[in-house]
């Protein structure tokens, strides 16, 4: 597992378990002098290339300063490649708003979900690209979802969306994770 910790600073480390209930920190920060302090909201799966990708919400990488979705490579969880931008947007100065990604592949496209909360808390974006490698968010935009954080799961043979937490404090600890049977449209 990757978790954002306070460590003097923010950073990204890895939780090891066997369980999946008891976890051992490493306090080890990954990629210390490459990513920015709010690098956040990690999502890892296994990639075409056999490694796992780590995609993760920050800015500046490579003295940018944009919002950006990053992709850090790794076999072991022990020794990370350097940080790749999948998804720059020029809309900032200091920090990124982005929030949340999520790639999918669906039938040789692949699929980047994320949160743009500077537009509003609830909004999901999702950009199409033939290239794992890179989206553009000028020219792809499939489509824009309500909901926060969206992830997609298979259960029982149905892929569904989900989305989580409120912007209005006053359903605050009032809304857990909501799901939702996901459909895709028939490419032509």
């Amino acid at each position: 597992m990757v978790v954002e910790q306070w460590r003097e600073k923010r950073q990204l480390e890895v939780y090891w378990s066997d369980n999946l209930t008891n976890w051992e920190e490493t306090k080890t920060a990954i990629l210390p002098d490459k990513l920015w302090v709010g690098t956040r909201d990690p999502h890892i799966m296994k990639g075409d290339d056999g490694k796992y990708w780590i995609h993760v919400v920050a800015t500046g990488n490579k003295g940018v300063k944009q919002s950006q979705v990053l992709r850090i490579r790794t076999k072991d969880f022990i020794t990370f490649e350097d940080p790749e931008t999948i998804l720059g947007i020029n809309d900032i100065e200091w920090a990124t708003l982005i929030e949340s990604p999520y790639l999918k592949e669906h039938n040789g496209l692949w699929y980047l979900f994320f949160t743009y909360a500077h537009r509003r808390y609830a909004e999901t974006l999702v950009i199409v690209s033939d290239n794992p490698n890179h989206f553009d968010y000028e020219k792809n935009v499939v489509t824009t979802l309500f909901g926060h954080a969206a992830e997609i799961v298979n259960y029982k043979g149905k892929e569904y969306i989900t989305s989580c937490g409120p912007e209005d404090a006053h359903y605050l600890n009032g809304h857990g994770v909501t799901m939702a049977e996901l459909g895709w449209l028939k490419q032509e």
